[in-house]
């Protein structure tokens, strides 16, 4: 599979910002300027290039500047329309008395980037405990949300799946969360220990939110940013924004993972922002990355994920740590749906 390389505008812009040596300004044609404003919008970069134009680091003609601020603007409007669907959720979990945290995109602009502004998200992220994973989907179902797509098979989700999304009455997205991912890792990664050192928290619209403490955001940055469906400039970007900006105690992430066998996802991840991001390879974590020695089936694992391989390939990743664990009935329940090659939403998330 082709790698796709990114225009160095958005390479520029996932620069901006951070504490670096900046590189020689990029300049943006305007014939380049659709398939960039397109790119920036699949990968909520809006903001970060509107504000790389504005430094200077992307330059720009007055027509294409504008273009940047509209994309800026419209994607701003798509944060506050999450934002409005994870308060709306965040009501209906605390009456159900489902421990949860936000994660992902809302809980990164606001506690790990210094003006949120910078960091737009376009829907609401949530990971459930699992001990509360059906009561919260019966309460958020029964004010409103629906899944996108069935569970595949009675108990899959407790046992091995990722989450749900769900869509509430007004079409916003809601993903739920059960784990960080499918497949080998994450299988071995235990929910329940993200929930050990408690929460963060921050305050939107006057409601007090849970978050995900500054370690596991780390962690499922890293996650995103190895195995997720969409990572390119910003999923690596977020991992650099929380380790040279947010100096979040990497080694404490790493010791976290290791304890599970998915440290070689922040390898992965570590390894791979730096390269994208045409960063110095200095940091103490960077360091510790480029020499850790990934295995056999972990570098499988990651390069079925970095392929895009097909939702049920990257299913299947989990399968070695399946057996005598329900490994037959988990491949049987994978290739009986009869959309196998074409992922379901939950799944990919």
């Amino acid at each position: 599979m082709a790698v796709m390389t990114p225009h160095p505008a958005l390479v520029a812009a996932g620069r901006f910002d951070l504490p670096i040596r900046p590189e020689r300004a990029v300049r943006l044609d305007d014939d380049d300027l659709d398939v960039v404003l397109s790119d920036a919008r699949l990968d909520r970069l809006g903001g970060l290039l509107a504000g790389a134009v504005d430094a200077g680091q992307v330059v720009a003609s007055t027509s294409a500047t504008a273009a940047v601020h509209d994309l800026w603007r419209e994607s701003m409007v798509s944060s506050v329309l999450a934002e409005a669907g994870a308060l709306r959720a965040a009501a209906v979990l605390e009456d159900a008395g489902v421990v949860w945290r936000l994660t992902k995109g809302p809980a990164l602009a606001h506690l790990d980037y210094a003006d949120p502004n910078m960091r737009p998200f376009g829907d609401a992220d949530i990971l459930v405990h699992p001990a509360g994973w059906r009561d919260a989907l019966l309460a958020l179902g029964a004010a409103g949300w629906h899944r996108t797509a069935p569970e595949l098979s009675v108990g899959f989700d407790d046992r091995y799946g990722k989450g749900a999304t769900l869509l509430d009455p007004s079409g916003g997205e809601l993903d739920v969360h059960r784990r960080l991912a499918i497949g080998r890792f994450g299988i071995r990664l235990p929910t329940e220990s993200l929930f050990v050192d408690g929460a963060d928290h921050l305050t939107i619209g006057g409601r007090r939110l849970p978050v995900m403490h500054r370690v596991g955001r780390l962690v499922h940055a890293a996650f995103h940013a190895a195995l997720g469906g969409f990572r390119l400039i910003r999923a690596h970007r977020d991992v650099v924004q929380m380790v040279l900006v947010a100096e979040v105690d990497w080694s404490a992430a790493r010791d976290l993972m290791a304890a599970y066998r998915v440290d070689a996802v922040l390898a992965r991840a570590v390894t791979d922002a730096w390269t994208q991001l045409h960063l110095e390879r200095t940091h103490p974590c960077v360091r510790w990355a480029d020499a850790f020695e990934i295995g056999r089936l972990d570098r499988h694992a990651l390069r079925v994920f970095a392929e895009d391989r097909p939702w049920a390939d990257q299913a299947l990743t989990a399968l070695p740590c399946l057996i005598g664990r329900g490994a037959a009935r988990y491949v049987f329940t994978l290739w009986r749906q009869p959309g196998a090659r074409t992922p379901p939403t939950e799944v990919t998330g």
